[in-house]
């Protein structure tokens, strides 16, 4: 355990560019300040001046005993995050105790992601009078919820899911989570531990709209948390309107229809993953990826031979959706004390899958996010479909097709297996 020299102060105050860091960072710019501290764009001089971001653990505690016990809870549990490996999460790289100028900072290194997000993306088509298309909306869908079934299989809720945390990365267009909410999750817990005997209220994390009534007013989370969280961003990404207008106040039903049109597979996915209670959605990532297997690129069921956006890359990632036996989500959940998470191993791999899979798209012809440009706000919204969702299928067909399909999950089998 670290102890405060007599002359130093925890207090510490904000890194000004042009400093060095542990004789290896160099301070760039101030990126933004949170409730747990600074965040700062560096440079890695052990790395060929690679950029980097310093997130500073800085929470605003009563006295220096709570700091103490903060820090180490805050080594036990980071390390944690540290074993999580995913393209589309930055890498944490260290932690790290340092002093610059008599002053005692604590610091989570982590990668740098290079791009824009999906907030600045969808500004710009604001102002330029356009907004996300459904194929583009399909693209994000599949490209972050092999992101969210690693997660969850490391028993980790990311809970912080909108526009503002997710980056289009320039090198590949993959959409990358960003302000990774495992980091504030510890930083929750340690807080909540801290605090706990001093009657202190804890903080509750996530955005208004975008996380879940039971998250904001309980702080109760679970899988489910986050698909509602990227529902809701893909929703405001088709329709330019923020959370509090998609929804009625009065009746708590979702409002978006005034503002686009979707096709009915699409919408019934998106009004699942955001019911009110969580017991009425999607309960893992795996089963909407299910669900969405079914949707081709115009958003109407995908038929044989003629594969769309998510159809192409479901074949290789969807995964039979099995009832979890893991315990009660909370902050961080180790699946062992000891080696790597079964779960995780298998959630990298899915991940990596998809990620060749959206890059693949480019290669098959499907235009990327960078190339696409989706409805004008002005253009006239065109007349809702009329065709019901497997309507061109009898109710035998329908009835055949999901008893096969049950019998395909019961046996274990992947569906890509079973369409090749």
């Amino acid at each position: 355990m670290y102890n405060f020299p007599e002359h130093s102060s925890h207090q510490a105050i904000t890194l000004t560019p042009g400093l060095l860091i542990a004789n290896r960072y160099k301070v760039l710019q101030l990126m933004g300040r949170g409730g747990f501290g600074r965040t700062y764009l560096a440079e890695d001089q052990n790395r060929f001046n690679e950029c980097c971001v310093l997130k500073e653990f800085a929470p605003q505690l009563q006295n220096e005993a709570e700091v103490q016990k903060a820090q180490a809870l805050f080594e036990q549990e980071a390390g944690v995050l540290y074993r999580l490996e995913h393209p589309q999460i930055p890498k944490f790289r260290e932690f790290l105790r340092t002093h610059v100028n008599g002053h005692y900072y604590l610091l989570l290194v982590q990668d740098y992601v290079k791009g824009i997000s999906y907030r600045d993306l969808l500004q710009g088509r604001t102002q330029a009078g356009q907004l996300f298309s459904e194929v583009e909306a399909l693209q994000l869908l599949w490209g972050v919820l092999p992101v969210l079934t690693y997660l969850h299989s490391c028993n980790v809720i990311h809970r912080d899911i909108s526009p503002d945390n997710l980056i289009l990365r320039e090198q590949d267009g993959l959409p990358v989570l960003i302000d990774f909410g495992g980091v504030k999750l510890v930083m929750l817990t340690i807080l909540s531990q801290v605090t706990r005997d001093s009657g202190l209220a804890t903080t509750v994390l996530g955005k208004v709209g975008y996380a879940p009534s039971e998250q904001m007013q309980q702080g109760v989370v679970s899988p489910s948390s986050d698909l509602y969280g990227l529902a809701m961003t893909t929703l405001v990404l088709l329709t330019g309107q923020e959370p509090q207008l998609l929804r009625d106040p009065s009746t708590l039903s979702l409002q978006w229809q005034r503002y686009t049109h979707l096709s009915p597979g699409l919408a019934q996915v998106l009004e699942r993953m955001l019911e009110i209670k969580p017991r009425d959605r999607f309960q893992s990532a795996e089963a909407v990826l299910a669900a969405l297997s079914l949707i081709g690129s115009s958003g109407s069921p995908a038929m044989p031979g003629q594969p769309g956006v998510s159809s192409m890359i479901a074949t290789q990632v969807v995964v039979p959706v099995a009832k979890s036996s893991t315990p009660p989500y909370g902050v961080v959940q180790q699946a062992s004390k000891s080696g790597w998470p079964w779960g995780c191993l298998l959630g990298s791999l899915i991940g990596t899958g998809v990620a060749f899979g959206v890059i693949a798209l480019g290669l098959w012809g499907i235009p990327q996010l960078s190339q696409i440009s989706g409805p004008r706000i002005d253009d006239p919204l065109p007349p809702p479909p009329t065709q019901e969702p497997f309507q061109q299928f009898s109710a035998e067909e329908i009835q055949r097709k999901a008893k096969l399909d049950s019998a395909r999950s019961s046996l274990g089998i992947n569906q890509a297996f079973l369409i090749n």
